[in-house]
């Protein structure tokens, strides 16, 4: 098979995928190469360059992964299909939380301490 051009590559990837066709996407990056075929892959939605990844082989998609550009990766990562190879996210930052004056215990000297702590129904009623 002849090599395709940069604006082919994209419409061979994409019928490959439509058509399940694994062995026909395996021969395409086999011939072109993993950088011409995640430059391809980069011109499709994130929804087909997902499908079309995990129609490969680990080494294959492996391969590929390495050689997308940050662009792809964010869209791939919207699909939920995260890049192995992205550098790892930092984790967000863990706000620490005020106790909420209304949550914290009263003292015993409230006046509705006693309220509190008596059980349902024996409740000091005068």
């Amino acid at each position: 098979m002849a090599r395709l051009s940069h604006g082919t590559l994209p419409l061979a990837l994409s019928a490959a995928q439509s058509a399940r066709r694994a062995p026909t996407l395996r021969h395409l990056l086999q011939s072109h190469g993993p950088v011409n075929f995640a430059d391809a892959l980069a011109a499709l939605t994130g929804r087909h360059m997902a499908d079309i990844l995990s129609l490969l082989s680990v080494a294959n998609r492996a391969a590929v992964y390495r050689e997308l550009k940050p662009a792809a990766s964010a869209q791939l990562a919207q699909t939920g299909m995260a890049n192995p190879y992205d550098p790892p996210r930092q984790p967000l930052e863990q706000h620490r939380l005020r106790p909420s004056t209304a949550l914290m215990a009263r003292s015993a000297d409230s006046p509705r301490s006693s309220w509190w702590a008596t059980p349902a129904g024996e409740g000091a009623a005068a």
